[in-house]
């Protein structure tokens, strides 16, 4: 029996499963956040926001600033506006049930923020819900509104440097609107002899800024100041530039990655060790879905394979490194807050995946077994698994090519 196999994500086939682990409940997810932003005492909204310059313990301790962690917290307490400095930002905004995922009426609350921010953004319709909505189950994910958000070319940096740390050792671009920084330098102070100094080492012309320096007008500091960009604002208002297919690296082993732009490509591989893992992993079986799909109890005792495609989509594994990301970052709140977690939040490992311990023997990528992370089959049609590769799957057509 001859049957085409395509691999259906960047590693053939690697989804991040969660059904071993019931859904958090709002309240629960409510009770984690609190647990990670609020260890401290209450803390008031800066009236400064962005253009605070403060740096002195007490006042970091007792008033919250934008690229805070409980920043939308404390503003939703004290019924403010807040000023949004990322992508992740706004997005948390709109998540005000902490959920992960946001309906359309939530997303209404900030859609003339994604205006103003924005360009050419049209009026938030049923039929754009439902372009955004890609994986097609009634809400939206981070993974989907950044990919509109950046689409339209919302003028904010998209803000996952703790999620993905790989973006926070790039060129870390101003989080304020309007501001034209692009690359954070640290604030210099003036050299005291201005258009008179001689000194030309490279050690002196780093550490003061000259009156043909772009920093001299804006430097009123007297000492270095790490933490502070010559913009004005302070570096941790500054995140990663990277965006688009930028923001994420990909595997080593990827031959047609085109570094910032978007690129799709249906790579040929070798047959030879997927066959092994079909020998390895292949059980003769019936089941429901296989009668129904050969019209008979009878199913195939093994399987030949012909040919085999890496599916190298930075859009698709752009959605799977974030989403990777937000369930690591789960997991380490739960780990550090077991009593706000209960029992409804609880990672329950599964780590006995047989195409997981094969294919990671032939010397796969190793995945993060404490999130359940797998390799899997996903049996569907040729036609189904090329569209797959192209737009991801569809919850709304989950089992209809089986």
């Amino acid at each position: 029996l001859i049957s085409e196999m395509f691999s259906v994500t960047g590693r053939c086939g690697p989804r991040v499963r969660r059904s071993a682990m019931a859904v958090a409940s709002s309240s629960s997810r409510q009770s984690l956040i609190r647990a990670r932003t609020l260890e401290g005492p209450e803390r008031k909204v800066c009236a400064f926001g962005t253009k605070c310059y403060r740096r002195n313990p007490e006042h970091l301790r007792d008033e919250v600033h934008p690229a805070d962690d409980d920043y939308m917290y404390f503003c939703r307490r004290a019924g403010c506006q807040p000023t949004f400095v990322s992508i992740r930002k706004l997005f948390e905004w709109c998540d005000s049930s902490c959920s992960g995922k946001i309906t359309m009426d939530e997303l209404e609350v900030v859609w003339d923020e994604i205006k103003r921010l924005g360009h050419d953004v049209p009026e938030l319709t049923e039929g754009l819900w439902n372009k955004m909505d890609e994986d097609g189950n009634g809400h939206i994910n981070f993974s989907e509104f950044a990919e509109f958000t950046t689409m339209v070319k919302v003028n904010l940096p998209l803000g996952l440097d703790d999620l993905i740390h790989s973006n926070a050792e790039a060129a870390l671009r101003c989080g304020v609107f309007d501001c034209p920084c692009r690359l954070f330098h640290t604030r210099r102070p003036r050299c005291r002899y201005g258009e008179g100094c001689y000194q030309a080492n490279p050690t002196h012309r780093d550490q003061f800024c000259h009156p043909t320096d772009d920093d001299w007008n804006a430097s009123v500091c007297t000492s270095q100041d790490e933490n502070m960009c010559f913009c004005g604002h302070k570096k941790k208002l500054h995140a990663s530039a990277a965006m688009g297919a930028g923001s994420v690296q990909y595997p080593a082993h990827w031959t047609e990655v085109t570094g910032d732009q978007e690129f799709l490509h249906l790579v040929p591989v070798p047959t030879d060790t997927f066959q092994k893992l079909l020998h390895a992993t292949y059980s003769d079986v019936t089941t429901r879905d296989r009668a129904r799909h050969s019209g008979g109890w009878m199913v195939p005792r093994d399987f030949t394979m012909v040919r085999a495609f890496r599916n190298e989509n930075s859009k698709l594994f752009r959605k799977y490194v974030i989403r990777k990301a937000e369930l690591q970052e789960e997991k380490r709140l739960v780990d550090g807050h077991p009593a706000e977690a209960r029992d409804d939040l609880e990672f329950r490992i599964h780590d006995d995946m047989q195409t997981t311990q094969v294919w990671e023997a032939f010397d796969a990528d190793k995945l993060d077994r404490n999130i359940n992370e797998w390799y899997l089959f996903h049996g569907t049609s040729a036609a189904a698994a090329k569209n797959i590769c192209q737009s991801d799957f569809k919850m709304r057509l989950a089992g209809s090519s089986t």
